[in-house]
C-alpha cells in the first residue's frame, strides 16, 4: 500500500520538475529564471508538498540537460540556469545577433525532451563523466589513507628535550 503513495508522489514530483522545466525554459528571456513554490498549480503539488520533497524535485531536475545549474534560497525558491538552445524568448545581444548565434529562425529544442535516466546501477557507475558523490569521495580518501605506510620517525622525542 506505501508503494502506490510513494509512486502517487513521485509521479507528482515528476510533474512538478516538467512543470518547472517547462515554464522557466519559455518564460526567460536571459536563460536565468526563478520559480517559487506558490508558483506550481495545486493540482500538481501544493506548496506544503513542495516545501517537504524540494530535495526530490531537485534531483529530477538535474536529470535534465536543458537545466545548466540550480541553486535553491533558503525560503525554498529555485534559482535555475536554463540552456539558451531550450529558451525561445531568449533576446540575444547585439554582438550575438551580428555572429549570428542566436538567429530569429534557431530551432528551439524541447526541454522535457532531455531527461537523462541510468538505465540500470550498472550503467550508472561505468559513466566516468558523472561527478562522484561525497560519500564515493571520502571511501576513495579512505582507500587511499589505508595503502600509504607511515613513515619512520627516527627523530623521536621520549622525554621532553631529548631525542631517541
Amino acid at each position: 500500500m506505501t508503494d502506490h503513495k510513494d509512486g502517487d508522489i513521485q509521479s507528482k514530483l515528476e510533474k512538478a520538475a516538467a512543470f518547472i522545466i517547462e515554464t522557466g525554459a519559455r518564460e526567460t528571456t536571459s536563460g536565468h529564471y526563478y520559480i517559487y513554490a506558490e508558483e506550481i498549480p495545486p493540482e500538481i503539488l501544493t506548496p506544503e508538498q513542495y516545501k517537504q520533497n524540494l530535495d526530490g524535485i531537485i534531483g529530477i531536475l538535474q536529470e535534465y540537460e536543458a537545466i545548466g545549474d540550480i541553486e535553491v534560497m533558503d525560503d525554498g525558491t529555485v534559482d535555475m540556469i536554463v540552456y539558451l538552445e531550450y529558451c525561445p524568448n531568449y533576446e540575444p545581444d547585439a554582438d550575438e545577433r551580428e555572429e549570428g548565434l542566436y538567429p530569429d529562425d534557431r530551432e528551439i529544442l524541447d526541454p522535457l525532451t532531455t531527461r537523462r535516466r541510468p538505465e540500470t546501477l550498472e550503467s550508472a557507475i561505468v559513466d566516468t563523466s558523472a561527478k562522484p558523490t561525497l560519500a564515493e569521495r571520502l571511501e576513495e580518501g579512505k582507500r587511499r589513507a589505508a595503502q600509504h605506510e607511515k613513515p619512520d620517525n627516527t627523530n623521536k622525542i621520549t622525554k621532553q628535550g631529548e631525542r631517541e
